[in-house]
């Protein structure tokens, strides 16, 4: 008898000790998406606002988490001219870019998380854009945590063309000359919540 309960204390000390998973949600009011997006003659940038999401921590580490931004509220930042900046905003908007008015929301729901130096944690998962799903899009963020609120930020540059953005791309369209806009455009995270 006491010699199972030796193997059984044995057993249970030997058994990983898992920390609770605690869940953030996102806060829209506060939390934002900027965008750059470049040209051969330039760049443009502006934002996007975070409809809603949250992240989960296991202890003190990241464990996982998702959001879904609002494409409908993309604004341009780089042009003060009320006329150019509605002409590429609604640009933006149309089906040669984002499709808003068919595909409001762009989502994103990390399926797998991995820490690395200086606090950062990479995130992969299934970034949705246009109704089209790339299943792995890795979002590098760092992230800081006091009592109940969080911090999260990162960069990161994604290719349109895999969301079937083409317009004026050059795997698409040769010889486009300055007119050509480049595939890569970069997102930057800046998301802010509370312990739900």
């Amino acid at each position: 008898m006491l010699k199972g309960i030796v193997s059984l204390g044995f057993l249970l000390f030997a058994l990983p000790s898992f920390a609770a998973t605690t869940t953030y949600k996102i806060d829209p009011s506060v939390s934002k998406v900027a965008w750059v997006g470049k040209k051969i003659t330039g760049q443009h940038n502006g934002t996007i606002g975070v409809k809603s999401g949250k992240v989960e921590f296991e202890g003190e580490k990241m464990k996982g988490g998702e959001f879904v931004l609002d494409v409908q509220s993309i604004t341009v930042l780089d042009l003060t001219d009320p006329k150019l900046n509605g002409d590429l905003t609604g640009h933006l908007k149309s089906d040669d870019f984002f499709s808003a008015e068919k595909f409001p929301e762009a989502t994103f729901k990390a399926v797998k998380a991995a820490q690395k130096a200086g606090g950062v944690t990479e995130l992969t998962g299934p970034l949705t854009i246009k109704g089209i799903t790339v299943k792995e899009v890795t979002l590098p963020l760092k992230i800081s945590k006091t009592g109940d609120k969080f911090v999260a930020s990162g960069k990161a540059k994604l290719d349109r063309t895999k969301w079937d953005i083409k317009y004026r791309s050059g795997k698409f369209f040769p010889s486009l000359g300055d007119k050509l806009i480049h595939d890569q455009f970069e997102l930057e995270f800046d998301l802010k919540g509370s312990k739900s």
